[in-house]
């Protein structure tokens, strides 16, 4: 099954009146589930990004930090089949701390979502023995171990372990 994800800078600088990320109506008129329902009608997954942040890497729109349950419930709501988390402009806390309130989050949201930490977590291939145990179902995986489940991300992250274990590196932009 093929994925289309959409990356950082979708949503609006600031939340809907309701707290909720709200997509950029310039880019996104009809709003995310509309577009979810027409990828699915043919035939393909729809992913997207968020950040364990207060904003996002790029600072344009904000991250999941304290949003957690909100931000699953509404990509459930939205159709989305894929998260990529990002690791930008968070409290300093431990990956490990709050990576997992998330993972809960999406688990408790209602609607199978695939979970994929970004290069935040996985840049650093010799430091990544302690998150181990957190590489498993319900837990976190990067792209390219997504293959592992017969889903093919196109999403490509600049740097992560999963680009390191490719076995063929060249190929790819």
């Amino acid at each position: 099954m093929l994925s289309i994800s959409i990356d950082d800078c979708w949503a609006e600088f600031s939340r809907d009146h309701k707290g909720n990320l709200a997509p950029k109506k310039s880019t996104f008129p009809s709003g995310i589930r509309s577009l979810a329902d027409y990828v699915h009608s043919k035939g393909l997954k729809l992913g997207i990004y968020s950040d364990a942040g207060y904003f996002t890497c790029s600072k344009t729109m904000p991250g999941s930090l304290g949003h957690e349950e909100q931000d699953a419930k509404t990509f459930a709501a939205s159709g989305i089949d894929y998260l990529k988390y990002d690791n930008c402009n968070n409290d300093d806390t431990k990956p490990t701390v709050r990576y997992p309130v998330m993972t809960q989050a999406l688990m408790k949201a209602g609607r199978l979502i695939f979970f994929s930490l970004c290069k935040c977590m996985l840049s650093r291939a010799d430091m990544n023995e302690v998150y181990a145990e957190f590489a498993r179902p319900g837990g976190w995986n990067g792209e390219y171990f997504s293959n592992a489940t017969k889903n093919l991300v196109l999403h490509i992250p600049s740097f992560g372990l999963g680009t390191l274990l490719s076995a063929d590196v060249s190929q790819r932009d």
